[in-house]
């Protein structure tokens, strides 16, 4: 059979190159039109990537809850530390169980925005993920290092040719809910 074994080589792709995946041989270099386009998400209004400031907004918000809270819980014990350590241990708990149950923090729900799997369309937020979320945000990392679609760090396997830009380092990005973008 060495027709065959020719006729093989021969070929500019093999099935060992693995299966065309959309925007494959798009150059992943090039501006997008509007943040989020490479991720799938719509130019603008509901189901566009929210802007940095509407999320540092809900942050703020999501904060200032957190230490009114921790305040009232230090001035009734030191058990779990001083105010600013209550005080994000109060914001992670809210971030992680408001996120996994309504998609959106406080802050991020009175400002329109929300959490969405990007990776895989319609899943639900997993508990890993708020929580992988929330470790991030704490070390400050997504703010820090954004990319094209203004979202965290990239997933290490992204630098790989066949997974072009899917997400962040968890597969989420916050999206606009309502009010525009």
């Amino acid at each position: 059979m060495p027709g065959k074994v020719d006729l093989m080589r021969d070929k500019s792709s093999s099935w060992l190159n693995g299966p065309m995946l959309p925007a494959q041989n798009e150059d992943p270099s090039s501006p997008n039109r509007w943040p989020g386009e490479k991720i799938g998400l719509t130019q603008s209004g509901e189901g566009s990537l929210a802007t940095m400031m509407r999320r540092i907004g809900g942050l703020f918000i999501d904060w200032v809850i957190a230490a009114l809270i921790a305040l009232i819980i230090t001035s009734f014990t030191h058990a779990l530390g001083g105010q600013a350590t209550v005080q994000l241990l109060v914001w992670a708990v809210i971030s992680v169980v408001s996120v996994f149950f309504f998609a959106r923090t406080p802050g991020q729900a009175l400002l329109g925005i929300g959490v969405a799997c990007v990776d895989t369309p319609g899943k639900r937020v997993g508990f890993l993920r708020c929580l992988a979320r929330t470790v991030l945000t704490i070390f400050i990392l997504p703010p820090i290092l954004t990319d094209a679609d203004g979202r965290g760090p990239p997933r290490p396997r992204h630098r790989d040719r066949r997974y072009p830009r899917l997400g962040s380092a968890v597969g989420t990005a916050c999206v606009v809910l309502w009010g525009g973008s």
